[in-house]
Protein backbone atom coordinates (compact mmCIF):
# COMPACT_ATOMS: atom_id res chain seq x y z
CA UNK A 1 0.00 0.00 0.00
CA UNK A 2 1.28 3.51 -0.85
CA UNK A 3 2.36 5.32 2.29
CA UNK A 4 0.89 8.66 3.32
CA UNK A 5 2.91 11.81 3.93
CA UNK A 6 2.38 15.17 5.63
CA UNK A 7 1.61 18.07 3.28
CA UNK A 8 0.99 21.80 3.67
CA UNK A 9 -2.56 22.77 2.71
CA UNK A 10 -4.65 25.94 2.47
CA UNK A 11 -8.43 26.44 2.51
CA UNK A 12 -10.54 29.03 0.71
CA UNK A 13 -10.15 31.50 3.58
CA UNK A 14 -6.35 31.32 3.43
CA UNK A 15 -5.93 29.24 6.59
CA UNK A 16 -2.95 26.89 6.37
CA UNK A 17 -2.50 23.58 8.13
CA UNK A 18 -0.60 20.32 7.75
CA UNK A 19 -2.58 17.26 6.69
CA UNK A 20 -1.51 13.65 6.20
CA UNK A 21 -2.81 11.84 3.16
CA UNK A 22 -1.89 9.65 0.20
CA UNK A 23 -2.78 9.84 -3.48
CA UNK A 24 -6.09 8.00 -3.17
CA UNK A 25 -7.22 10.38 -0.42
CA UNK A 26 -6.62 13.61 -2.36
CA UNK A 27 -9.99 13.32 -4.10
CA UNK A 28 -11.69 13.03 -0.69
CA UNK A 29 -10.35 16.28 0.78
CA UNK A 30 -12.75 18.84 2.21
CA UNK A 31 -14.23 21.17 -0.38
CA UNK A 32 -11.99 24.19 -0.86
CA UNK A 33 -8.93 22.46 0.59
CA UNK A 34 -5.80 22.71 -1.58
CA UNK A 35 -2.37 21.08 -1.34
CA UNK A 36 0.38 23.71 -1.67
CA UNK A 37 2.88 22.81 -4.41
CA UNK A 38 6.14 24.84 -4.20
CA UNK A 39 8.17 25.67 -7.31
CA UNK A 40 11.90 26.45 -7.33
CA UNK A 41 13.88 29.09 -9.25
CA UNK A 42 13.81 26.85 -12.33
CA UNK A 43 9.99 26.81 -12.17
CA UNK A 44 9.86 23.12 -11.27
CA UNK A 45 7.73 21.59 -8.55
CA UNK A 46 9.66 19.99 -5.69
CA UNK A 47 9.13 18.33 -2.33
CA UNK A 48 6.60 15.73 -1.22
CA UNK A 49 3.79 17.75 -2.78
CA UNK A 50 5.38 17.33 -6.23
CA UNK A 51 5.46 13.56 -5.75
CA UNK A 52 1.83 13.63 -4.64
CA UNK A 53 0.89 15.71 -7.69
CA UNK A 54 2.62 13.22 -9.97
CA UNK A 55 0.65 10.39 -8.40
CA UNK A 56 -2.65 12.24 -8.79
CA UNK A 57 -1.87 13.01 -12.45
CA UNK A 58 -1.16 9.32 -12.93
CA UNK A 59 -4.50 8.28 -11.44
CA UNK A 60 -6.31 10.72 -13.72
CA UNK A 61 -4.75 9.55 -16.99
CA UNK A 62 -4.65 5.87 -16.02
CA UNK A 63 -8.44 5.78 -15.88
CA UNK A 64 -9.77 4.83 -19.32
CA UNK A 65 -12.94 6.78 -18.57
CA UNK A 66 -10.87 9.97 -18.38
CA UNK A 67 -8.28 9.32 -21.09
CA UNK A 68 -8.88 6.40 -23.50
CA UNK A 69 -5.77 4.28 -24.11
CA UNK A 70 -6.23 4.54 -27.87
CA UNK A 71 -5.27 8.23 -27.76
CA UNK A 72 -1.88 8.39 -29.48
CA UNK A 73 -0.60 11.01 -27.02
CA UNK A 74 -1.79 13.21 -24.22
CA UNK A 75 -2.42 16.91 -24.72
CA UNK A 76 -4.63 19.10 -23.40
CA UNK A 77 -8.83 22.11 -8.08
CA UNK A 78 -6.99 20.05 -6.02
CA UNK A 79 -3.67 21.87 -5.73
CA UNK A 80 -2.52 25.45 -5.19
CA UNK A 81 0.58 26.17 -7.25
CA UNK A 82 3.19 28.65 -6.10
CA UNK A 83 3.99 29.51 -9.72
CA UNK A 84 2.36 31.38 -12.64
CA UNK A 85 -0.67 29.62 -14.11
CA UNK A 86 1.07 28.99 -17.46
CA UNK A 87 3.99 27.25 -15.74
CA UNK A 88 1.74 25.14 -13.48
CA UNK A 89 -0.46 24.10 -16.41
CA UNK A 90 2.56 23.10 -18.51
CA UNK A 91 4.05 21.11 -15.64
CA UNK A 92 0.79 19.21 -15.06
CA UNK A 93 0.40 18.41 -18.76
CA UNK A 94 3.99 17.14 -18.95
CA UNK A 95 3.47 15.01 -15.85
CA UNK A 96 0.24 13.56 -17.19
CA UNK A 97 1.82 12.96 -20.59
CA UNK A 98 4.71 11.04 -19.05
CA UNK A 99 2.42 8.93 -16.84
CA UNK A 100 0.06 8.28 -19.75
CA UNK A 101 2.93 7.17 -22.00
CA UNK A 102 4.42 4.90 -19.35
CA UNK A 103 1.09 3.30 -18.61
CA UNK A 104 0.49 2.49 -22.29
CA UNK A 105 3.97 0.98 -22.65
CA UNK A 106 3.50 -1.26 -19.61
CA UNK A 107 0.06 -2.31 -20.82
CA UNK A 108 1.36 -3.20 -24.28
CA UNK A 109 4.44 -5.13 -23.23
CA UNK A 110 2.49 -7.01 -20.58
CA UNK A 111 -0.07 -8.27 -23.10
CA UNK A 112 1.87 -8.39 -26.39
CA UNK A 113 3.23 -11.63 -27.80
CA UNK A 114 4.91 -11.37 -31.22
CA UNK A 115 3.71 -14.89 -32.02
CA UNK A 116 0.03 -14.00 -31.52
CA UNK A 117 -2.16 -12.95 -34.43
CA UNK A 118 -3.99 -9.63 -34.49
CA UNK A 119 -7.28 -11.38 -33.74
CA UNK A 120 -5.85 -13.16 -30.71
CA UNK A 121 -4.29 -9.94 -29.37
CA UNK A 122 -7.59 -8.10 -29.74
CA UNK A 123 -9.49 -10.88 -28.00
CA UNK A 124 -7.14 -10.69 -24.98
CA UNK A 125 -8.70 -7.54 -23.49
CA UNK A 126 -7.05 -6.44 -20.20
CA UNK A 127 -9.23 -5.95 -17.15
CA UNK A 128 -10.66 -2.44 -16.91
CA UNK A 129 -10.06 -1.54 -20.55
CA UNK A 130 -13.07 -1.12 -22.89
CA UNK A 131 -12.99 -3.55 -25.82
CA UNK A 132 -13.25 -0.85 -28.51
CA UNK A 133 -10.31 1.06 -27.00
CA UNK A 134 -8.19 -2.08 -26.83
CA UNK A 135 -8.93 -2.99 -30.46
CA UNK A 136 -7.86 0.47 -31.66
CA UNK A 137 -4.85 0.36 -29.33
CA UNK A 138 -3.65 -2.96 -30.80
CA UNK A 139 -4.08 -1.75 -34.39
CA UNK A 140 -2.03 1.36 -33.67
CA UNK A 141 0.84 -0.68 -32.21
CA UNK A 142 0.82 -3.05 -35.17
CA UNK A 143 1.22 -0.24 -37.71
CA UNK A 144 4.52 -0.33 -39.68
CA UNK A 145 5.08 3.34 -38.83
CA UNK A 146 4.88 2.58 -35.09
CA UNK A 147 7.23 -0.38 -35.40
CA UNK A 148 9.72 1.84 -37.25
CA UNK A 149 9.47 4.45 -34.50
CA UNK A 150 10.19 1.75 -31.90
CA UNK A 151 13.23 0.62 -33.86
CA UNK A 152 14.65 4.17 -33.98
CA UNK A 153 13.97 4.73 -30.27
CA UNK A 154 15.76 1.48 -29.46
CA UNK A 155 18.85 2.72 -31.33
CA UNK A 156 18.74 5.99 -29.39
CA UNK A 157 18.51 4.14 -26.07
CA UNK A 158 21.57 2.08 -26.97
CA UNK A 159 23.57 5.32 -27.07
CA UNK A 160 22.55 6.12 -23.50
CA UNK A 161 25.25 4.09 -21.80
CA UNK A 162 25.37 5.88 -18.43
CA UNK A 163 22.39 4.97 -16.24
CA UNK A 164 21.49 7.20 -13.30
CA UNK A 165 20.86 6.10 -9.72
CA UNK A 166 18.11 8.60 -8.94
CA UNK A 167 15.32 6.06 -9.16
CA UNK A 168 11.80 7.44 -9.50
CA UNK A 169 12.47 10.49 -7.31
CA UNK A 170 12.08 13.78 -9.17
CA UNK A 171 15.37 15.56 -9.85
CA UNK A 172 13.85 18.81 -8.58
CA UNK A 173 13.06 17.11 -5.27
CA UNK A 174 16.53 15.55 -5.07
CA UNK A 175 18.15 18.92 -5.75
CA UNK A 176 16.03 20.61 -3.07
CA UNK A 177 16.95 17.94 -0.51
CA UNK A 178 20.65 18.38 -1.32
CA UNK A 179 20.35 22.16 -0.92
CA UNK A 180 18.75 21.76 2.50
CA UNK A 181 21.44 19.28 3.53
CA UNK A 182 24.52 21.23 2.41
CA UNK A 183 23.14 24.73 2.88
CA UNK A 184 23.72 26.26 -0.56
CA UNK A 185 22.33 26.17 -4.09
CA UNK A 186 23.12 23.05 -6.15
CA UNK A 187 24.19 23.31 -9.76
CA UNK A 188 23.85 20.72 -12.51
CA UNK A 189 27.37 19.43 -11.94
CA UNK A 190 26.83 18.47 -8.31
CA UNK A 191 23.45 16.94 -9.11
CA UNK A 192 24.87 14.88 -11.98
CA UNK A 193 27.62 13.50 -9.74
CA UNK A 194 25.16 12.62 -6.96
CA UNK A 195 22.80 10.78 -9.32
CA UNK A 196 25.49 8.69 -11.06
CA UNK A 197 27.00 7.07 -8.00
CA UNK A 198 25.73 4.17 -5.95
CA UNK A 199 25.02 4.44 -2.22
CA UNK A 200 28.48 3.04 -1.43
CA UNK A 201 30.10 5.82 -3.49
CA UNK A 202 31.07 3.64 -6.45
CA UNK A 203 30.26 4.62 -10.01
CA UNK A 204 27.61 2.87 -12.09
CA UNK A 205 30.25 2.05 -14.74
CA UNK A 206 33.63 3.20 -16.04
CA UNK A 207 32.11 5.65 -18.48
CA UNK A 208 30.30 7.32 -15.61
CA UNK A 209 33.58 7.52 -13.68
CA UNK A 210 35.30 9.24 -16.61
CA UNK A 211 32.42 11.71 -17.09
CA UNK A 212 32.19 12.56 -13.39
CA UNK A 213 35.96 13.12 -13.16
CA UNK A 214 35.75 15.59 -16.05
CA UNK A 215 32.88 17.40 -14.35
CA UNK A 216 34.87 17.50 -11.10
CA UNK A 217 37.76 19.09 -12.99
CA UNK A 218 35.51 21.72 -14.57
CA UNK A 219 33.90 22.52 -11.20
CA UNK A 220 37.32 22.98 -9.58
CA UNK A 221 38.19 25.62 -12.18
CA UNK A 222 34.83 27.40 -12.01
CA UNK A 223 34.32 30.59 -10.01
CA UNK A 224 30.62 29.83 -9.62
CA UNK A 225 30.01 26.08 -9.48
CA UNK A 226 26.31 26.51 -8.62
CA UNK A 227 25.56 28.46 -11.81
CA UNK A 228 23.29 26.85 -14.40
CA UNK A 229 24.27 28.09 -17.83
CA UNK A 230 25.10 27.06 -21.40
CA UNK A 231 28.73 27.11 -20.35
CA UNK A 232 28.63 25.33 -16.98
CA UNK A 233 30.50 22.12 -16.14
CA UNK A 234 27.79 19.79 -17.49
CA UNK A 235 27.53 21.69 -20.77
CA UNK A 236 31.31 21.63 -21.26
CA UNK A 237 31.59 17.89 -20.62
CA UNK A 238 28.38 16.58 -22.21
CA UNK A 239 28.05 19.10 -25.02
CA UNK A 240 25.18 21.33 -26.23
CA UNK A 241 21.61 20.79 -25.08
CA UNK A 242 18.87 19.29 -27.20
CA UNK A 243 16.27 21.80 -28.35
CA UNK A 244 13.69 22.65 -25.68
CA UNK A 245 15.34 20.59 -22.93
CA UNK A 246 17.91 21.08 -20.17
CA UNK A 247 19.93 18.13 -18.85
CA UNK A 248 20.03 17.70 -15.10
CA UNK A 249 16.82 19.59 -14.36
CA UNK A 250 14.31 16.81 -14.89
CA UNK A 251 10.74 17.11 -16.09
CA UNK A 252 9.77 20.56 -17.32
CA UNK A 253 13.23 22.13 -17.46
CA UNK A 254 13.15 25.11 -19.83
CA UNK A 255 16.21 26.67 -21.53
CA UNK A 256 14.48 30.07 -21.45
CA UNK A 257 14.33 29.92 -17.63
CA UNK A 258 17.58 28.08 -16.95
CA UNK A 259 19.71 30.05 -19.43
CA UNK A 260 17.58 33.09 -20.18
CA UNK A 261 15.89 33.96 -23.52
CA UNK A 262 17.83 33.37 -26.73
CA UNK A 263 19.01 36.56 -28.46
CA UNK A 264 17.05 37.35 -31.62
CA UNK A 265 14.31 34.88 -30.77
CA UNK A 266 11.07 35.76 -29.00
CA UNK A 267 10.60 33.14 -26.37
CA UNK A 268 7.21 31.43 -26.38
CA UNK A 269 6.96 31.32 -22.60
CA UNK A 270 7.87 35.00 -22.46
CA UNK A 271 5.01 35.76 -24.83
CA UNK A 272 2.63 33.91 -22.51
CA UNK A 273 3.77 35.98 -19.52
CA UNK A 274 3.55 39.17 -21.60
CA UNK A 275 0.00 38.39 -22.68
CA UNK A 276 -0.97 37.56 -19.10
CA UNK A 277 0.57 40.79 -17.79
CA UNK A 278 -1.09 42.90 -20.50
CA UNK A 279 -4.49 41.36 -19.73
CA UNK A 280 -4.02 41.86 -15.99
CA UNK A 281 -2.85 45.47 -16.49
CA UNK A 282 -5.84 46.25 -18.72
CA UNK A 283 -8.21 44.82 -16.13
CA UNK A 284 -6.51 46.76 -13.33
CA UNK A 285 -6.73 50.02 -15.30
CA UNK A 286 -10.44 49.44 -15.89
CA UNK A 287 -11.03 48.72 -12.20
CA UNK A 288 -9.09 51.84 -11.15
CA UNK A 289 -11.11 54.02 -13.54
CA UNK A 290 -14.38 52.61 -12.17
CA UNK A 291 -13.25 53.19 -8.57
CA UNK A 292 -12.23 56.78 -9.37
CA UNK A 293 -15.62 57.48 -10.90
CA UNK A 294 -17.39 56.05 -7.86
CA UNK A 295 -15.12 58.05 -5.54
CA UNK A 296 -15.89 61.33 -7.30
CA UNK A 297 -19.62 60.61 -7.11
CA UNK A 298 -19.32 59.71 -3.42
CA UNK A 299 -17.40 62.92 -2.65
CA UNK A 300 -20.05 64.97 -4.41
CA UNK A 301 -22.81 63.25 -2.44
CA UNK A 302 -20.95 63.95 0.81
CA UNK A 303 -20.59 67.63 -0.09
CA UNK A 304 -24.29 67.87 -0.92
CA UNK A 305 -25.25 66.24 2.37
CA UNK A 306 -22.90 68.57 4.27
CA UNK A 307 -24.50 71.61 2.64
CA UNK A 308 -28.01 70.40 3.46
CA UNK A 309 -27.02 69.55 7.05
CA UNK A 310 -25.30 72.89 7.69
CA UNK A 311 -28.15 74.85 6.12
CA UNK A 312 -30.69 73.06 8.26
CA UNK A 313 -28.68 73.56 11.47
CA UNK A 314 -28.20 77.25 10.73
CA UNK A 315 -31.88 77.65 9.96
CA UNK A 316 -32.90 75.95 13.21
CA UNK A 317 -30.18 77.34 15.49
CA UNK A 318 -29.45 80.64 13.81
CA UNK A 319 -25.75 79.82 13.42
CA UNK A 320 -23.28 76.97 12.95
CA UNK A 321 -21.64 75.84 16.21
CA UNK A 322 -17.92 76.86 16.16
CA UNK A 323 -16.79 73.27 16.87
CA UNK A 324 -18.69 71.91 13.86
CA UNK A 325 -17.57 74.82 11.68
CA UNK A 326 -13.91 74.13 12.59
CA UNK A 327 -14.31 70.37 12.03
CA UNK A 328 -15.89 70.69 8.58
CA UNK A 329 -14.01 73.77 7.50
CA UNK A 330 -17.14 75.37 6.00
CA UNK A 331 -18.25 78.86 6.96
CA UNK A 332 -21.81 79.58 8.01
CA UNK A 333 -24.27 80.09 5.16
CA UNK A 334 -25.43 83.74 5.16
CA UNK A 335 -29.21 84.02 5.48
CA UNK A 336 -31.67 86.86 5.98
CA UNK A 337 -33.50 86.53 9.25
CA UNK A 338 -36.67 84.58 8.78
CA UNK A 339 -35.84 83.64 5.22
CA UNK A 340 -35.69 80.05 4.03
CA UNK A 341 -34.91 80.68 0.37
CA UNK A 342 -31.98 78.94 -1.25
CA UNK A 343 -31.89 76.00 1.13
CA UNK A 344 -31.67 72.77 -0.94
CA UNK A 345 -33.84 69.83 0.02
CA UNK A 346 -34.04 66.22 -1.13
CA UNK A 347 -37.48 66.95 -2.60
CA UNK A 348 -36.41 70.08 -4.46
CA UNK A 349 -38.42 72.50 -2.23
CA UNK A 350 -36.92 75.61 -0.65
CA UNK A 351 -37.75 74.59 2.91
CA UNK A 352 -36.42 71.74 5.02
CA UNK A 353 -38.47 72.59 8.07
CA UNK A 354 -41.71 71.29 6.66
CA UNK A 355 -40.06 67.98 5.64
CA UNK A 356 -37.89 67.28 8.65
CA UNK A 357 -39.73 68.82 11.60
Amino acid sequence: MPSSAVHESRDEEGNEKKIQLKVSEVFEMNQGQRIIVPFDSQMQAYGKAATLLSGVCGRIVNDCNNVPINYEKWSSNLFQFQAPEAIAKRYCLLTMGRRFKNRKLKLWYKNYDPLDSREKLISNVPTGVPKDQWSSFVDYHLKPSYKELCRKNALVRKKQTIPHTGGSKLLSRRRHEMEEEIGHAVGRGELYIATHKRKDGSYVNEEARTTVEKIHEELSQSTNFTEISRNDAVAKVLGPEHSGRVRGLGLGGLPSIAFGPTIGRFNHLGSIFLSMNQAENSQLRSEVTTLKTKLVASEQNVKTLQTIMLAYIQMKEGQIPPELDALLGIASIPMDEGSEEGIPTPHGSSSLDSNLS
